[in-house]
């Protein structure tokens, strides 16, 4: 796989296997007719099988999108914050920060 144009240097957002996560649960989801929304910065790596937003929203635009989303995937940035908000189940990876610094308490959805 060829490297990826990079948004950041926050470890967590260098990771190169977004592709295959998406490769490995997108036929469960298709099959409960679950789609995949990327939403980011127009410099994030392109993902095959999802429909993508990146750069094209505003913070109301995400706001609503993650607001009516069964789950907000992606490593911990302003989106993480703005999901947990909105009480939207989140994972969340992290890199090298330890992740007692961030207040995500356990999400009973």
């Amino acid at each position: 796989m060829n490297k990826l144009e990079r948004n950041s240097e926050v470890q967590s957002k260098l990771y190169d296997l977004w592709q295959e996560v998406i490769d490995l649960i997108n036929p469960f989801l298709k099959e409960n007719e679950i789609d995949i929304l990327q939403i980011g910065g127009k410099k994030d790596p392109v993902i095959n099988g999802v429909y993508r937003f990146c750069g094209a929203t505003n913070f109301n635009q995400n706001s609503y999108v993650l607001k009516n989303s069964l789950l907000h995937f992606n490593s911990c940035d302003h989106l993480s914050y703005l999901a947990y908000n909105k009480s939207t189940p989140l994972v969340s990876l992290f890199s090298n920060e330890d992740a007692s610094s961030f207040c995500f308490p356990k999400n009973s959805n």
